[in-house]
């Protein structure tokens, strides 16, 4: 590896382009108001994880929409959260309407934790989708079950073509798949798809960990690097396919995010147990910053409506977040070691962001 094929990233420069400091003058609003969309009959806890963990990392006001059996049982977890039966039955116009009327409200949507994977509860997903991605300035998250309708909706074509392509038009899209979901998407791209580069990636990964001191780096022009290009191919070929629209945030033990054009790799050290509920506190951490941010862009003085957030700021919000997240959950393993859960890490939460924010 040659130190000029690697970029370092600071994590006080991001921090200083998303976090905004307190002050006596600080309104509630400030900090971003953010939506969950998951909870289902069967799950319950995740849409918690996500949703508690952006308001205990700096939201102001942190939603949650969920199926209406889930309602109560989230509700008991937390005071602090806004919880709305939102949906049930995609026969449930009215009930439907009345939560897409929030939509337009919020700084940052992510759907998908404890979703559940009902026919009825795909038809809602994409209705949701289609209606979120029509607002050009809201950043929208899709984790868990939300990554695995999206494929199930590009693989299956059972929608008009003009709802898919509103869906995939959407600019400001975040994916989150960890191992298992990342391979269900790269179906899509069929013979495009190499089953050599997973092999090759996991070797330079390792090697990565062993000689890159730097926890955040950047591969400068990987588009024109033959080496790293082909190292990472399966991940560059899936954002192209979907003309570099969307952002990938590839969960593993490096967390690879690229738009296609750029691509970067998050390596400080996290929990080496991978106990369930960690990606839903990563999606909620990546939603917490894309509503930070957003709102902050909101309360520039000079903000029109061409101020729209860039690739490049929500690039910047997940590589913030995985940071965040691995920190978290390395703190809270050295405690628990096999006991930990997730309830630990959003525990060590205030202890990561208060040492970061006041860098």
């Amino acid at each position: 590896m040659s130190e000029k094929d690697f970029e370092s990233i600071k994590i006080t420069d991001i921090k200083n382009e998303i976090i905004k400091p307190l002050t006596e003058n600080s309104k509630k609003g400030e900090n971003g108001c953010i939506a969950t969309i998951g909870g289902s009959l069967e799950y319950s806890g995740a849409p918690y994880y996500s949703a508690i963990s952006a308001l205990k990392s700096g939201s102001d006001l942190s939603h949650v929409f969920c199926h209406t059996e889930a309602t109560i049982p989230i509700k008991s977890y937390s005071p602090e959260l806004i919880v709305h039966p939102a949906f049930n039955t995609f026969s449930n116009e009215g009930l439907l309407k009345k939560t897409e009327r929030w939509f337009k409200s919020m700084n940052s949507i992510l759907i998908g934790p404890g979703l559940g994977r009902e026919e009825d509860t795909e038809k809602i997903f994409v209705k949701f989708s289609e209606s979120i991605s029509k607002f050009k300035n809201i950043p929208l998250v899709y984790d868990a079950d939300g990554v695995w309708f999206w494929v199930k909706v590009n693989m299956e074509n059972n929608y008009e073509k003009e709802r898919i392509d509103i869906i995939n038009s959407n600019t400001k899209l975040i994916m989150t798949p960890n191992f298992t979901e990342f391979n269900k998407m790269c179906k899509i791209l069929g013979d495009k798809f190499k089953m050599e580069n997973i092999e090759e990636q996991k070797k330079f990964i390792d090697e990565l960990f062993t000689q890159e001191k730097n926890d955040i780096i950047k591969i400068n022009e990987i588009q024109k690097n033959e080496k790293y290009h082909k190292i990472f191919l399966n991940e560059i070929n899936l954002c192209n396919e979907y003309k570099n629209n969307f952002i990938l945030v590839k969960k593993g033990k490096c967390d690879i995010i690229t738009d296609g054009i750029e691509l970067y790799i998050v390596k400080n050290r996290g929990s080496l147990k991978r106990t369930g509920g960690i990606g839903d506190l990563l999606s909620g951490l990546i939603n917490c910053y894309c509503g930070m941010l957003n709102q902050r862009k909101k309360e520039n003085t000079e903000y029109d409506k061409k101020c729209i957030i860039s690739h490049g700021e929500l690039i910047k919000c997940c590589l913030f977040a995985c940071y965040i997240c691995r920190e978290a959950s390395r703190l809270a393993f050295e405690k628990m070691k096999y006991s930990l859960t997730a309830p630990d890490i959003i525990a060590e939460l205030p202890n990561v962001i208060n040492k970061i924010y006041y860098l």
